[in-house]
């Protein structure tokens, strides 16, 4: 889908149920995968988080520790493109589902 296989090494450094927020029970910036991030001399990163922070929103910490983290991502070696992904709406909402309002309408709007 790249056009050129052979040019790119495709990396997936998410983590399951991980957040934005440094104060969560979970940050990613706290996980093995965003050590990999910042030593992986990327050209181009696709960050998506904010899911899982619905779950206990906190919107200022949540733009502190986003804006941080683009801005470290900004500062690798590399001087990778960075595109950052709103995530994908939830239509049905489980009992244990971040909170549709957020996910659906408020981070559509914060993350550009």
């Amino acid at each position: 889908m790249l056009g050129q296989p052979d040019k790119y090494d495709v990396l997936n450094l998410g983590h399951d149920l991980s957040t934005m927020r440094k104060s969560s029970p979970l940050p990613y910036v706290n996980e093995t995968q965003y050590k990999r991030a910042l030593e992986s001399n990327a050209s181009t990163i696709i960050l998506m988080l904010g899911t899982n922070d619905a779950n206990q929103w906190n919107k200022d910490e949540f733009v502190k520790d986003y804006t941080e983290m683009i801005s470290t991502l900004q500062n690798l070696t590399s001087k990778p493109k960075i595109y950052v992904m709103i995530p994908p709406p939830l239509y049905q909402k489980e009992k244990s589902d971040p909170d549709t309002h957020i996910v659906n309408t408020i981070l559509p709007k914060l993350i550009p």
